[in-house]
């Protein structure tokens, strides 16, 4: 533990001496991701978007899936649906990115000087700004159909701090081992697309047999969730013991992330 503090101190202290070239980075990146492409940038919102309205059709209109023991509107499904999908979607992106972040900038990482531990915000960073911007979009949603926001929404950074701090250190510690073992990538898209259906985002927890319902705190993206849909969905203070496993959850993933690549690091720029 004490180590993996040590190391996160380390880390922590190259961002900020480094945030400048982070930004720079983080706007390289951007530029990039779809270049050659007529929309660019906006195809960071449109995929989320045309996720969320086949979703919407599918389940709340054919499906006639309801929420709670009322049936649901469309709209009403809509915003239940965006306030877990988005936050998935900017998590899925971290990890699944950060998993190959070495052998992306592996021309930087070679150079000497070049910092390895900052690698890990430009995919955080860039993902944390899509997921800005989308939610925007979302709480405008929410206003123009009349549900509205309330003070809980101060909850809101915060929650979505820590999930990017969760997703970051699970991004730095599967980037590394990815280096040295190549399957872990291809391996990471058949866990995801199982790990949705385990989160209750398309559906909600009182969907699930009581009897079940205690198998979800084994899912480190459940209580991100929930706080999701109490601030805003729901409009009520997350519950503590929800806010403390996301605080533990980010603390340990940021952790061991940090000390894994501090132990690694030199070996990386060998097998790239």
């Amino acid at each position: 533990m004490i180590k993996a503090i040590m190391a996160s101190k380390l880390v922590i202290a190259s961002n900020l001496k480094n945030k400048r070239l982070i930004w720079d980075l983080i706007k390289r990146d951007f530029k990039l991701r779809y270049l050659g492409s007529v929309l660019g940038s906006y195809w960071n919102f449109i995929h989320p978007l045309a996720m969320i309205l086949i979703y919407t059709i599918v389940f709340s209109k054919i499906m006639k899936i309801k929420l709670g023991d009322t049936s649901t509107e469309p709209i009403d499904f809509t915003i239940y649906l965006c306030s877990g999908l988005l936050p998935w979607t900017a998590f899925q992106e971290v990890i699944l990115r950060g998993c190959s972040q070495f052998q992306d900038y592996s021309n930087f990482i070679k150079k000497i000087a070049f910092p390895k531990e900052i690698i890990h915000c430009i995919s955080t960073g860039s993902a944390t700004i899509t997921f800005i911007i989308s939610s925007s979009f979302y709480l405008l949603l929410m206003i123009q159909s009349g549900h509205g926001v309330s003070s809980v929404i101060l909850y809101f950074p915060i929650i979505v701090m820590l999930q990017m701090i969760f997703s970051a250190g699970i991004g730095m510690t599967l980037g590394v081992f990815n280096v040295f073992i190549r399957d872990i990538s291809q391996i990471l898209s058949i866990i995801f697309q199982i790990w949705f259906w385990l989160t209750p985002i398309i559906y909600s927890v009182d969907r699930i047999p009581s009897e079940f319902q205690k198998f979800l705190y084994i899912n480190p993206f459940y209580p991100f969730v929930e706080c999701y849909h109490n601030i805003l969905v729901h409009q009520i203070d997350p519950k503590m013991n929800h806010l403390i496993l996301c605080l533990t959850f980010a603390c340990v993933s940021y952790g061991m992330g940090c000390l894994i690549l501090k132990k690694f690091q030199d070996q990386l720029t060998d097998e790239l």
